[in-house]
Parts: C-alpha cells; structure tokens; sequence
C-alpha cells in the first residue's frame, strides 16, 4: 500500500485521472444508479458498496493532490468538500426522485410499519406498499402534529412513481374509508393532477 502510494503522488496524470474517475461516478451515483432497476436488484450490500464506491475514492486522490500545496489543511478541505457533495446528493437525489414520481404516479394504501422522533433527525414515518407482488418500504420526515395522530398499523395513501415503484411520497396521512378501498388497485396522477391512465 505504501509502494502504491509512493507512486501516487509522484504521478499527477493518475491523482488527477483518478478524481475525475470519483467525480464521474458521483455524478452517476446522483442521477443514474438509483433508477437504474436492474441494479436495485442487487442484494443491498453489494448496492450500498457500488453506490458508495466513489464517495469512498474521491477523498483518497483529494488528499495526494492537496499534500503539497495545503498540508496540514487538507483533512479540513476534503471534509468539506465531502460535506458539500453529501448534501447535495441527498436534495438531487429527492428532487429527481419527486420528479419520477410527477411524470406518473400510482396512489396506493400503506401501512404505517414504524414511526422514529430522534434527536438527530426530525419526526419520520416509515411505511411499505406492494406493487406488482412485490414489497417496497419509503419513509418520510412529517410535521409534528402529524407524526402525533398517526400510529404504527395504521393506513396512509402513498403515491408512488409508475416508473421506478421504489420512489415514493405520502400522498394523504389520513384518508377516509371510502378513499382507502378507491385506491386499493391504483388511482393515477401526472403532475398532481388525477388521470384515467398513465402512458
């Protein structure tokens, strides 16, 4: 490792091809690896690995190319840098999420698996929904008068996206009866607006 290294921080033509690599690959990460549906197949730890790969790499060729000009900084810099990418990726990701799901949607009771009120992080639902035989799971962070009413067991409608069914919102936390058995086999939306049928 350390003979790698050495050779790293001679060579700029690999530390900077290296980044550029990394730099792809979160791009991908962003918009790419999380609709793709045949690697969301891949058992979740492979999909974790894959996805975080180039997270992992960006700050390894950073610190070779910052050594000489910002040393004793660099740790510092990277952290930020990393920060940045973190938060960016998650607003992207939700966004591009969001707009899968307004290109078309399917609205479908859930059920209400757990509820969390942490410290760290605010008040979150967390569901599951089935489409198509399959079991899928989203959650969502909510205002706190809504995380009070609602209960684990309980059935909200959730709107999901007709083309990635992985990528879902809450729709309605408390539905009527009478909504609940209209969307059992799908009521579907384009741009918030309901629809006969979905292309």
């Amino acid at each position: 490792m350390k003979i790698l290294d050495k050779k790293l921080k001679g060579n700029k033509l690999i530390l900077y091809l290296g980044l550029l690599i990394s730099l792809i690959g979160i791009y991908y990460s962003i918009y790419h690896f999380s609709f793709n549906q045949s690697l969301r197949r891949l058992p979740t730890t492979i999909w974790i690995c894959l996805w975080l790969l180039p997270f992992i790499l960006l700050p390894y060729f950073l610190n070779f190319i910052l050594y000489k000009v910002y040393k004793d900084l660099r740790f510092g810099i990277i952290a930020v840098i990393i920060l940045a990418i973190i938060v960016f990726s998650y607003i992207e990701n939700s966004r591009v999420q969001y707009r899968y799901i307004m290109k078309g949607g399917v609205v479908v009771p859930s059920q209400i698996e757990d509820k969390r009120d942490e410290m760290r992080v605010p008040p979150t639902i967390y569901y599951k929904y089935f489409v198509d035989g399959e079991t899928h799971k989203g959650s969502r962070p909510c205002d706190k008068s809504i995380y009070e009413e609602c209960n684990i067991g309980d059935t909200i409608l959730i709107i999901y996206s007709k083309s990635m069914h992985a990528f879902s919102i809450p729709h309605k936390y408390f539905p009527t009866k009478e909504e609940i058995k209209e969307c059992k086999k799908g009521v579907f939306y384009i741009g918030g607006k309901r629809v006969d049928s979905l292309p």
